[in-house]
């Protein structure tokens, strides 16, 4: 925003965060920096749970690059539906985060249905269904719209996520023993941090331990 009292500058790229998607990147889902997947399970707790876990994977997908993928629309605890709509919801129907487009060009965001379009075909499909029989296939696909935390269900969550974790990588965030982590910035870098000063980048980078570079590098 500029008042017209001062020049206004460009900003440069914070060492944190890859630069945001062009107009071309956002427009094109199959461009490929957005061909960067982070899915999850959502938090089955009240709704301070369930915002925190948002902010959480909105942050990681930013700072690694990746397109967000929701999990289905299922029963969120202590939310009532509204009055003659369905009772499943998702983050969408919470927080305006698939409409906010400066938000999409940091973290692009789209639905499980929507990735299963993508990358569930068997022609370098990342999430490729043609391993299962055309029933199961529509199951995963009737899954991604919609899904219960229910063993028995025809559209059990969990059928899905198996699948996700068959073709993806699972990473041990997790608040609970023996997985806890949290996310760490160095300060100064963080508030200094802009791609400038590469000197002080490569200094952060090289007091790293060898096996935190490495998972660095990874992820």
């Amino acid at each position: 925003i500029n008042d017209g009292t001062t020049a206004a500058t460009t900003p440069q790229q914070h060492v944190f965060f890859p630069p945001p998607l062009t107009d071309a990147e956002l427009s094109d889902p199959k461009s490929s920096r957005r061909r960067r997947y982070l899915t999850f399970e959502p938090d089955t707790g009240g709704w301070n749970n369930i915002r925190m876990s948002l902010e959480n994977v909105v942050l990681l997908a930013a700072v690694s690059g990746r397109t967000l993928v929701l999990p289905p629309d299922q029963i969120i605890y202590l939310l009532e539906p509204k009055k003659g709509g369905r009772r499943e919801r998702n983050y969408h129907d919470l927080v305006n985060i698939t409409h906010n487009r400066e938000l999409l060009r940091r973290v692009p965001i789209i639905t499980s249905e929507e990735f299963l379009l993508l990358e569930g075909h068997d022609h370098g499909g990342l999430v490729p269904l043609n391993g299962y029989n055309a029933t199961y296939q529509t199951r995963l696909r009737s899954i991604a719209n919609k899904c219960e935390e229910r063993k028995k269900s025809d559209v059990y969550c969990e059928d899905l996520y198996d699948h996700f974790r068959l073709h993806g990588q699972l990473a041990p965030v997790s608040a609970e023993a023996p997985n806890e982590n949290c996310f760490v910035f160095d300060a100064d870098v963080f508030s200094k941090g802009m791609v400038g000063n590469s000197a002080l980048d490569v200094e952060h980078i090289a007091a790293l331990d060898g096996e935190t570079k490495r998972c660095v590098r990874a992820f």
